[in-house]
């Protein structure tokens, strides 16, 4: 049987490489993804603490509507790279703008990760099947790439 120091290292590394594969995802997001048996979300909220109590912080958090979003932080991606259990990419971005921005961006990750769980829950894939797709280049960088043309 699992001590509970070891499930809830075992719960906090699943919260990393879920964050690193998705970009962003609410508490009860990745409660729904990682313990689909619990009642509340105080398991994956303690991990999501501890992930950005580490030094450096392993994972953000930004509000909006009061509601919590998470991602991880380049520290983040770089222990869920070196874990092995994620493939390694020069594109992969960090989720911050995606978590905290007003346009739109946060609305299409939430609905990724609610497909995400909507495959999950119909066993047709798990959660760790999935990445999301590479960040797209701004406005700003189409327009100096432009310029210097």
């Amino acid at each position: 049987m699992k001590t509970a120091a070891r499930a809830g290292a075992d719960i906090r590394g699943q919260a990393l490489l879920t964050l690193a594969r998705l970009r962003l995802a609410t508490p009860l997001q990745l409660k729904t993804l990682l313990l689909p048996h619990q009642q509340d979300t105080d398991y994956i909220r303690l991990a999501l603490r501890n992930l950005r109590a580490e030094s450096p912080a392993l994972a953000g958090r930004a509000h909006r509507a009061q509601q919590s979003y998470w991602y991880c932080t380049p520290a983040g991606l770089a222990e869920a790279t070196a874990s092995g259990e994620l493939a390694p990419t020069a594109d992969r971005a960090t989720g911050k703008r995606v978590a905290s921005g007003r346009t739109g961006l946060r609305e299409h990750g939430l609905a990724l990760v609610d497909t995400v769980i909507d495959f999950h829950r119909a066993g047709a894939a798990d959660h760790a099947d999935w990445q999301a797709e590479v960040a797209h280049p701004t406005r700003r960088l189409v327009r100096r790439v432009q310029v210097r043309v």
